[in-house]
């Protein structure tokens, strides 16, 4: 009597088993995603394809995970207090763009994972120990080209073959990659080729900066990647077609928004990509050992309509080449 009460005991968790299993596959750890929208992720179109990209990974909202979302303004001088924000909700990983929310956010959490999308060169930066291998808590995407900005100018020189002065608008020699970026486009200059150099580190820096390029009276202008010109491309669009001086920029979001031309990464793409390195470290990776990826193609846009505005026009070769054509 004995073994059959054991039999039916053995039996009846046979059966309660396979209940209880199931009930935890459809209870799993909801994780929590924190969202920094800084600098070149101060998008809702950074966004929407970061969430399109989770989409596709199998991700659903509210039942996988869910976002914490943030947003700075566009000088990021919110940015170390947001970071904080989302360490204190618990987040399983923060998702931040460009170099300076990403110093920011390590320096609020050595232990929740980042990942940095749209950002420069982050051992340059000295935020991580190797593009291979970053041995901390950081890893991501890097959207900078060294050579970019010697491209953009020699872009600018085939347009316009005989220029011989020129402006360019950076954030300043705030970090590393800047300041080299400044030395090698320096050093593929003629002799003789004037360049000057305005800093504009937030938006009110712009007006008067754009009297300082006004007196000068460049033939052509060279906008330096970074956030504050990012943030205010329309701005700048706006005033570089008024004031009838042609530019080149980093990113095609400035000739859609009625820039000239431009030659850099797909940034939002970044963005795409920062999922998939979310979804790995959700399943068990390590942002310390996930190597950092950088540009392998940079895409070059032309803007039809701004060229036919400033009585220029592009040359055959350069539009046969164009990724991004605006009528």
């Amino acid at each position: 009597m004995q073994d059959s009460k054991r039999r039916l005991l053995i039996a009846g968790g046979a059966l309660f088993a396979p209940s209880a299993l199931f009930a935890q596959a459809k209870d799993p750890k909801v994780a929590r995603i924190g969202w920094l929208g800084t600098g070149f992720s101060g998008s809702t179109r950074a966004l929407e394809l970061f969430r399109q990209r989770l989409r596709e990974l199998n991700y659903v909202e509210g039942r996988d995970l869910v976002l914490e979302v943030v947003w700075a303004d566009a000088e990021q001088t919110k940015v170390p207090v947001l970071a904080k924000e989302l360490t204190q909700r618990k987040v399983d990983v923060i998702v931040v763009g460009g170099t300076t929310g990403a110093r920011a956010t390590q320096s609020a959490t050595s232990g929740i994972p980042i990942v940095a999308a749209g950002a420069s060169d982050l051992a340059e930066a000295g935020l991580i120990k190797s593009l291979a291998k970053p041995g901390g808590n950081l890893t991501g995407i890097s959207v900078n080209s060294p050579d970019a900005a010697t491209k953009q100018t020699e872009l600018m020189r085939e347009i316009m073959p005989n220029a011989r002065r020129a402006a360019v608008l950076w954030q300043g020699p705030r970090s590393p990659f800047l300041e080299r970026q400044r030395k090698e486009l320096e050093a593929t200059l003629p002799a003789r080729f004037e360049l000057t150099w305005h800093t504009a580190r937030v938006r009110s820096d712009l007006p008067p900066v754009f009297e300082a390029i006004h007196i000068f009276r460049p033939e052509f202008l060279v906008v330096l990647t970074d956030p504050v010109a990012f943030a205010n491309r329309k701005e700048l669009a706006g005033y570089v077609t008024n004031a009838k001086i042609p530019a080149v920029y980093g990113f095609r979001e400035f000739v859609e928004s009625g820039g000239l031309v431009s030659y850099g990464a797909n940034i939002l793409q970044s963005f795409r990509l920062a999922a998939d390195y979310v979804d790995r470290i959700l399943k068990g990776a390590k942002p310390a050992d996930m190597p950092v990826q950088i540009p392998t193609k940079l895409e070059l846009a032309v803007n039809i309509g701004a060229a036919r505005a400033l009585g220029l026009r592009f040359p055959q070769a350069m539009l046969a080449r164009a990724d991004v054509i605006v009528p």
